[in-house]
């Protein structure tokens, strides 16, 4: 996974233009790649006993949300994308991510700010419904 992770830094280097920006794109490929590890039918194969039924399985509107989701993230600046993972993905403070970015504290906060603000704005008000962006 790690030569997986820095051969994807290398092939979009002009993505990553800072120090910071590289080590906060590495984490976050590097967590991605573990993730799609995990995932993957081949890295586990599970039988389950007889009898018992397996969950099922997500509903169009769930993957219709997923897919908004995704789609409004992947529209966000590269900078809101860094912070807003890095705080709500990785957990990290603003003071973590603006040294792991090379960027004020403060930066990081409009960042993290402007970007829920557009996720907001192209989902949709999701408090009345009981979904939180």
């Amino acid at each position: 996974m790690v030569q997986e992770a820095f051969a994807r830094m290398i092939a979009s280097r002009p993505l990553c233009p800072g120090e910071g920006s590289q080590l906060a794109w590495l984490r976050r490929t590097a967590s991605n790649l573990s993730i799609d590890t995990h995932r993957s039918p081949r890295s586990h194969v599970r039988r389950l006993p007889e009898g018992i039924v397996r969950a099922p399985v997500p509903d169009a509107m769930e993957d219709t949300h997923r897919a908004r989701l995704r789609a409004a993230v992947a529209s966000l600046s590269e900078l809101q994308r860094l912070v807003l993972l890095a705080k709500v993905i990785d957990g990290m403070t603003f003071v973590q991510i603006a040294a792991d970015l090379g960027v004020a504290p403060a930066t990081a906060k409009t960042h993290y700010a402007r970007a829920i603000s557009s996720l907001r704005g192209v989902m949709g008000d999701g408090h009345r419904e009981g979904v939180r962006v």
